[in-house]
């Protein structure tokens, strides 16, 4: 959307994903694997595991919904699953909250 598009003429459904994607993201297991992915780039579920000291069944519920809002791929390598940023708008979210206002 750029900033001479009329808001209020996007469709009621557009706001509603939006606020799906915001609630998603309103956790802050679910924000440190968007945080983990940006630096890494992709990585396998175990390693993310690793790296942020959850569970592996935490992981995994996380992963899948921020996969079910589109904002993580998934592809497979072998037996793993390997995860990356599918919607670089969250990394924009992200990147506003870390900004000291």
């Amino acid at each position: 959307m750029n900033d001479n598009e009329n808001v209020t003429a996007r469709p009621k459904d557009d706001f509603e994903h939006y606020a799906r994607a915001l609630k998603v993201l309103a956790h802050p297991q679910r924000l440190r694997i968007i945080a983990f992915l940006a630096q890494h780039t992709r990585a396998p579920v175990h390693k993310i595991q690793v790296a942020l000291a959850l569970s592996q069944s935490s992981v995994s519920m996380h992963l899948a919904q921020l996969r079910q809002m589109g904002l993580i791929s998934t592809r497979r390598q072998g037996r793993e699953s390997w995860y990356e940023i599918a919607n670089p708008c969250c990394l924009n979210i992200l990147n506003c909250m870390r900004t000291p206002s």
